[in-house]
């Protein structure tokens, strides 16, 4: 569970730090919609990886919900 925790903790700085470098990409290129033809590439790829890690946060905490819920189950299981 803790590795799972510490996981996420690590995912979670990365994608603040992914935050800042899109931004200041879009500031510097004044360029905002990643629509438009001249938004940066690099900010298109920061912003890919920025939506991978965020998937897999989701993922983590869900699979940490079912952990602590096995592990809730399995100590009301041995309590009777």
């Amino acid at each position: 569970m803790a590795t799972i925790e510490q996981a996420i903790a690590a995912f979670s700085r990365q994608v603040d730090a992914l935050e800042s470098g899109i931004h200041a990409e879009q500031r510097r290129a004044k360029v905002y919609n990643p629509a438009d033809r001249a938004y940066p590439l690099a900010a298109r790829a920061m912003r890919e990886r920025w939506d991978n890690l965020r998937q897999s946060i989701r993922r983590l905490h869900r699979e940490l919900a079912a952990v602590r819920l096995e592990l809730n189950s399995g100590a009301k299981s041995q309590e009777r």
